[in-house]
């Protein structure tokens, strides 16, 4: 038996010979490889800076302006001059703690904050 192998290496067909192959396949005598089941995506846990900041409502940005803590102001700041954002960082968790604690959101927007882009 033959095999005409596509050139993406994504699958295979049973020819009878050479002149069965097409122009984006290759011939072959021996019998191909299995093509690999596809892995699952993984939720993605380092954003962009500017990823990250779009997940903050207008509310919450204008709370942290406002707010009189130089932490705060730092914690922003860093963040606004990091190329990314590790969502398992535990200075990010810190961040959003210091926004807790000054009332800015809530225990259950941190979650929401902290979430892994889906795949």
């Amino acid at each position: 038996m033959s095999y005409a192998i596509q050139n993406d290496g994504l699958g295979w067909r049973a020819v009878n010979g050479p002149d069965d192959v097409g122009p984006d396949e290759t011939y072959s005598e021996t019998a191909p490889a299995p093509v690999p089941e596809p892995q699952p995506h993984q939720p993605r846990t380092i954003l962009s800076s500017r990823e990250y900041l779009t997940r903050f409502t207008n509310a919450e940005y204008a709370a942290v302006r406002a707010a009189e803590s130089i932490d705060l102001q730092r914690a922003y700041d860093s963040l606004i001059a990091a190329q990314y954002v590790d969502l398992t960082d535990p200075a990010v968790g810190m961040g959003l703690d210091m926004m807790v604690s000054l009332g800015i959101i809530d225990a259950t927007r941190k979650a929401e904050l902290l979430q892994p882009e889906p795949a």
